[in-house]
């Protein structure tokens, strides 16, 4: 596995946090921290805190200058460091995310917008009009400027109860147009979940982009849980299961909250998180490495980090997806120019 960096500055100020996001910005060299529930005393005002990678030092960006910016935990977060612009889409609204919250606990159904270069923000509709958190959003540079990809979590009902976002349901959003999309998914579709992690990768034409699933929560309350691997291949958004082999077995080791970082487009790093059925010691770090293409010679998912692994090869259930098979509304098809194009029927 990679070397984790340990001994790194965090003075008092930088508050610790449950559920909320890292945004790197790879450009100039910083991560972000929005969001996330303080469980120490009573919650700041929202401030966003910024680490600098190259000299080691925390920073703080001060409070945003628009009122209705406030501190959010377990939404969705994803930053496009080429962009210069970060988002996060839902979330909850309690009194351990802000200071001066009554009452129980409520979620958002709003897209915040973040300009990394600027340090402005904007308050926008959603991906769409559901209260919801819990889910995962990723971003794939198709089209224009690229698409915001939504799925999973809970969402509020208009009677006020929750329920689970059936993983058939992909969200969408245009960040060039700002337009949203609600497009069926169809193959072997996972069980409902929540706080779960995924991350997204392409093969270099981007005639395809597959969006890695693993493990998560299930839907109420004292559920284990899951332990399992599932791809969204899109632009067919046809789902297929990886891992385990059996495509009702969920895995033997449930885990749920922790975070999924693909390196180099070949592999993903899984971080931290629970693992509900047991109290057992962690392995080292709390770090496993899944090899997206099977690209080795064990033919095995799970596998050792390979630091020369640059190349992301298509896994053979993913490559054998029919062409073609776009369900109604939302279409994507490849450009013979490589990149995607976008058909939408009404």
């Amino acid at each position: 596995m990679p070397p984790p960096h340990t001994g790194l500055s965090k003075n008092a100020s930088i508050p610790n946090v449950n559920g909320g996001v890292f945004w790197p910005d790879t450009v100039n060299k910083r991560i972000y921290l929005f969001g996330g529930e303080q469980n120490e005393g009573k919650p700041e005002d929202f401030r966003l805190y910024s680490y600098d990678v190259l000299n080691d030092h925390w920073d703080s960006f001060g409070y945003p200058k628009s009122d209705n910016i406030m501190s959010l935990s377990y939404g969705a977060g994803v930053s496009v460091p080429n962009r210069g612009q970060a988002y996060y889409y839902g979330g909850y609204m309690n009194s351990k995310t802000a200071p001066e919250w009554e009452g129980s606990q409520a979620a958002t159904s709003n897209l915040l917008i973040y300009d990394m270069d600027k340090n402005s923000w904007s308050n926008t509709t959603g991906l769409d009009d559901s209260r919801r958190a819990e889910g995962v959003m990723v971003y794939i540079p198709a089209g224009d400027g690229g698409f915001l990809v939504y799925f999973g979590g809970v969402r509020q009902k208009q009677d006020g109860k929750w329920e689970g976002q059936p993983m058939d349901e992909i969200l969408l959003y245009d960040v060039t147009s700002g337009r949203r999309y609600k497009q069926k998914a169809t193959g072997t579709i996972p069980q409902i979940r929540r706080k779960f992690c995924a991350g997204v990768t392409w093969v270099e034409d981007q005639s395809s982009y597959n969006i890695y699933l693993y493990g998560g929560m299930g839907e109420k309350d004292g559920s284990l849980g899951f332990d399992d691997v599932y791809v969204l291949s899109i632009p067919t958004f046809t789902w297929v299961k990886l891992f385990p082999k059996d495509s009702k077995d969920p895995g033997s080791n449930p885990h749920h909250s922790m975070s999924c970082n693909i390196v180099n487009t070949a592999q993903m790093i899984v971080h931290g998180g629970f693992f509900p059925e047991h109290d057992d010691c962690e392995l080292a770090w709390g770090i496993h490495n899944l090899d997206l293409g099977k690209n080795n010679e064990e033919q095995a998912f799970w596998l050792r980090y390979i630091p020369s692994k640059e190349k992301y090869q298509v896994p053979l259930r993913c490559s054998q997806l029919p062409e073609g098979n776009l369900p109604e509304g939302l279409q994507i098809r490849n450009h013979l120019m490589g990149g995607l194009i976008r058909t939408w029927r009404h």
